[in-house]
């Protein structure tokens, strides 16, 4: 009976250690594979088809694998759209990093050439910063994918045509005149800035038409009440309540800004900075006058500006500007006359 079981026990323990021995031989043979690949911070899965999973580009299935970040979009000098789209293949202790890029439609059945429409050209063979190129506006969604050329690891994004400005642009009617970039206007007078948001393609979306507008003034002013006094035997000036006060707090006193379908009107006051003053108060039969919060002396440093900002790119503007008297009332040059 007991020979028996001896035998027994003896089968069993020798099955157990084939076993044991066989997954210790698949066990190594997955952790060694991994490890030399580079990724040797993977988990040991052995039996997953990454390629197969990840046929389809459903989004960036690979995010924890492959990172797809871009930059803003800017003009060619041949005047295409370009933008640069870089791919992070990680871990970062992963020994073979090179990709291939390839686009194509998101739709399957549509059968026009993609490159008509965009382009994607890595800029150095297995790069993993390719620029995207938009030759011509297109209503279909295009597909760029990135693959690993070890493993076949993929990520995708989705390129769509909505027409992003890549400048905005000005021009102006009313009485102003340009020198070095500083637009001078003049008292009491009226001028329209035309936004025109442009990319090189000159088809910009509708959604990028709304504009914000912000007017600022830089500087400092000395302001008091100048006050004249005739006592019957002398009269003189003498100043009395001075401050000093910033620029920006009495802006709308010189211009005032607003903004309506992309047209930004300036209207400007009647007086230059170093004239102004808020109110003239005579009393005694012309004994007394003042001039209260007139400005006294002013910084070096005084403009006024605008911005204006196309909120969803981020594209601004800066109009800097000077008043000037020598300009006065809406009197237009135009460049050209038709009959």
């Amino acid at each position: 009976m007991s020979k028996r079981y001896r035998k027994n026990d003896g089968a069993g323990i020798l099955v157990m250690s084939i076993i044991t021995l066989i997954f210790s031989l698949l066990l190594a043979f997955g952790v060694v594979a991994c490890a030399s690949n580079g990724f040797t911070d993977w988990t040991f899965v052995p039996w997953i088809n990454a390629e197969k999973e990840m046929e389809k580009p459903t989004g960036n299935v690979l995010t924890e694998r492959i990172a797809l970040l871009s930059s803003p979009a800017v003009v060619s000098e041949d005047g295409y759209i370009e933008q640069t789209i870089s791919a992070t293949v990680y871990p970062e202790t992963a020994v073979n990093k090179e990709v291939d890029w390839t686009c194509y439609w998101a739709d399957s059945s549509l059968t026009d050439n993609v490159a008509d429409y965009l382009t994607v050209t890595p800029t150095a063979d297995g790069s993993n910063v390719a620029v995207l190129r938009c030759l011509a506006p297109f209503n279909n969604n295009i597909t760029v994918e990135v693959c690993t050329r070890q493993f076949g690891l993929k990520a995708y994004t989705t390129v769509s045509f909505v027409g992003k400005p890549t400048e905005l642009e000005i021009s102006f009617s009313g009485s102003c005149q340009v020198v070095d970039d500083v637009y001078h206007l003049g008292l009491s007078s009226t001028v329209e800035f035309e936004i025109n948001a442009t990319n090189g393609l000159n088809v910009v979306g509708e959604d990028y038409k709304n504009y914000e507008v912000t007017t600022w003034a830089y500087g400092e002013l000395t302001i008091g009440d100048y006050v004249y006094s005739y006592t019957g035997v002398d009269n003189y000036w003498y100043w009395q309540n001075e401050e000093t006060i910033t620029l920006n707090s009495i802006l709308d006193k010189f211009i005032t800004v607003e903004c309506n379908d992309g047209v930004v009107t300036i209207r400007t006051g009647s007086k230059l900075i170093d004239e102004y003053y808020s109110d003239y108060h005579v009393a005694d039969g012309g004994r007394t006058k003042v001039y209260y919060d007139k400005v006294k002396s002013v910084s070096d440093d005084l403009s006024f500006g605008i911005t204006i900002k196309e909120p969803k790119t981020g594209l601004t503007k800066v109009i800097s500007l000077v008043l000037d008297n020598s300009l006065v009332g809406n009197v237009t040059a135009k460049e050209s006359v038709e009959f």
